[in-house]
């Protein structure tokens, strides 16, 4: 790391000072290099100009900005917001014809492929189709406009050099006739419907309606489903019957399920001394692309987020085993100081401008590993595509990674989640019994029930094992006769899960029958680590607790405390808390999760992804 220090002293490096006037009497706390830019009050604005002209300089405009947000924007639920069934009755529109509208538009894909052609083509079709549903009442213009579309559908698939051919040669066979017979005639007639094909196929290859997907593509190419579709809209006669009157019902605030075991103040102990003093310090020695601080964010405050956030990342570097400049991505990382977002967030990581925001005030107590691990997963994720991706990703989603990078990371992340995920732990069933509920515990439930002495995780044990045992004859049956494949294997699963339910609930109503006593949830064997299992109770509380994403940020958490702990070093800006039950595996799961990233960062560091 000396040679990292040196590296620090050299002079001659221009850095940006970008302060807002607020900033401009300020000698710590304010912005230089890059400007970060893609705050939420930047990206709203850009939202709410695309949703106003949703055109194709619109969209050029938004992908020069940042091609994650033109994916955000150019889907099917933001091209298609303005649709309503009750729009479509105040507009006078035949409700079966507002109902088929409705259906035609959930045929279509969710998204394009994540090209910028593909969003500008995806943008184009989509938008022929809402012009196109602005003026279509009756179904008799329903019709006229599915024969269009299938007009539309089928002229894509046309070749027009065919018709180049037959073009030229209709030409070539005119000009060698001299006479006004019917035979002209007939030429000039058959020259004019090639000519009128080919500008029609031209139109509909510039339209490119196939983009909407297999299921649109489907309706108008498939007599079947289209006949389907026409018959539920058919038996529509009245808006009263489509529309109906929602109940007002009242949400509760939720509270946060779960709450960080953090120190009074961060301590560290160890590591190597920090001589960051200026936000340019930081771009030089770490080689961030910028540096931004909010507005409330004073000197004194900036100054001590600049030193304990320096000593953190060389804390990281350090024994991560990897240059301090490796902490900036390749410099694709920037840093904000209480500079975005706001609410109860220690810190966040932003995917879309690749920056971590540490909070003013509780942003100083051990949440940096976290954001750091999502920063860190989410330029795997892009750097398998080739940095050419709009959408977000992160590569502890192993299916979502890219060709662009060494197929070995892929299996090493699998290796992780799988570690991360699996194990045996118990897991619980709640109880849905009323008071109403009728005895309903068959002789089979009651035979289980007495065999274990009334031990319900045994019950459920014995009954679970019984139910994967007809499921793997099942599929060995549906694999002799060619049956097993997903949709068959995935309807079996979903049936073992219904008696696996029905079960518990029998059982625990035979429980309380026979003891009086009701146990609001039915232990069973899970497959489960203990971790997950967790994770997921916590996940109907806290929204995506049990997510890759998150599991594997918690997990990277623990791992660094634990590299820390066992080389006699402590550093609590960057983590701390992790022997807390609740968010992070312990004991055996987290000894063999720990080494699982052993194995991830040697073979980023060995890739080059990270040094």
């Amino acid at each position: 790391m000396e040679q990292q220090m040196s590296l620090f002293n050299q002079t001659g490096v221009n850095i940006n000072d970008i302060r807002t006037e607020k900033q401009k009497s300020r000698s710590i706390a304010y912005d230089c290099g890059e400007k970060i830019g893609n705050s939420r009050k930047d990206m709203a604005a850009l939202k709410r100009a695309f949703e106003e002209i949703q055109s194709k300089n619109s969209l050029a405009n938004l992908e020069l900005y940042s091609p994650t947000l033109a994916a955000e924007m150019v889907n099917k639920k933001n091209m298609f917001h303005s649709f309503s069934l009750e729009k479509e009755k105040g507009n006078g529109v035949h409700p079966g014809v507002a109902k088929a509208k409705q259906l035609l538009i959930q045929r279509i894909d969710s998204d394009p492929d994540d090209t910028i052609a593909a969003r500008e083509t995806f943008l184009n079709a989509a938008n022929y189709v809402k012009e196109a549903f602005n003026d279509i009442y009756t179904f008799n213009e329903l019709l006229s406009l599915i024969n269009l579309v299938y007009d539309h559908l089928l002229n894509e698939r046309k070749k027009p050099e065919f018709y180049h051919r037959q073009i030229k040669q209709l030409q070539n066979e005119l000009m060698q006739l001299e006479s006004t017979d019917d035979k002209k005639k007939k030429l000039l007639s058959d020259l004019s419907n090639f000519e009128k094909t080919l500008v029609a196929i031209k139109t509909s290859k510039s339209l490119q309606l196939s983009i909407l997907g297999k299921k649109f593509y489907n309706f108008f190419m498939k007599r079947s489903s289209q006949e389907t579709t026409m018959k539920k809209i058919a038996a529509i006669e009245s808006w009263d019957e489509l529309i109906k009157k929602k109940q007002g019902r009242l949400i509760a605030t939720r509270k946060k399920a779960w709450s960080r075991i953090l120190p009074e103040r961060p301590d560290r102990k160890g590591g190597a001394q920090s001589v960051i003093e200026r936000p340019e310090d930081l771009i030089s020695f770490f080689k961030f692309r910028g540096v931004e601080f909010g507005h409330y964010v004073d000197d004194h405050k900036g100054n001590e987020h600049l030193l304990r956030s320096s000593e953190a990342m060389m804390d990281l570097a350090e024994i991560l085993g990897i240059e301090y400049q490796a902490t900036s991505l390749n410099g694709t990382l920037g840093i904000g100081y209480g500079s975005r977002g706001s609410g109860n967030a220690l810190a966040h990581y932003e995917p879309v401008a690749k920056v971590i925001n540490m909070t003013k005030e509780k942003g100083c107590l051990g949440v940096f590993a976290h954001e750091y691990f999502h920063a860190l997963d989410n330029y795997i994720f892009d750097k398998s595509h080739n940095f050419q991706n709009g959408k977000i990703g992160f590569a502890s989603e192993p299916d979502t990674l890219g060709s662009h990078i060494d197929p070995l990371v892929q299996i090493i992340f699998y290796e992780l989640i799988d570690t991360i995920k699996s194990g045996r732990s118990t897991a619980y069933i709640q109880n849905k019994n009323t008071s109403n509920s009728k005895g309903k515990a068959s002789s089979i439930v009651k035979s289980i029930y007495l065999k274990h002495s009334g031990e319900l995780f045994e019950c459920m044990d014995e009954f679970i094992q019984t139910e994967n045992k007809k499921m793997e004859d099942s599929i060995k049956f549906f694999s002799y006769y060619n049956y097993a494949d997903e949709k068959n294997k995935k309807k079996l699963k979903v049936r073992k899960e219904k008696n696996i339910n029905s079960f518990a609930q029998a059982l625990a109503w035979l429980h309380e029958a026979e003891t009086g006593i009701r146990i609001e949830y039915i232990p069973y064997p899970s497959n489960y680590s203990t971790y997950f299992s967790t994770a997921l109770k916590m996940d109907s509380k806290q929204k995506k607790f049990a997510s890759n994403v998150e599991l594997t940020a918690r997990a990277f958490e623990a791992y660094i405390q634990d590299t820390l702990t066992s080389n006699g070093r402590r550093s609590d800006y960057l983590v701390a808390g992790t022997r807390d039950p609740i968010a992070y595996p312990m004991d055996e799961e987290r000894l063999k999760i720990n080494k699982k990233f052993d194995t991830l960062i040697s073979y980023l560091k060995n890739c080059d992804i990270i040094n």
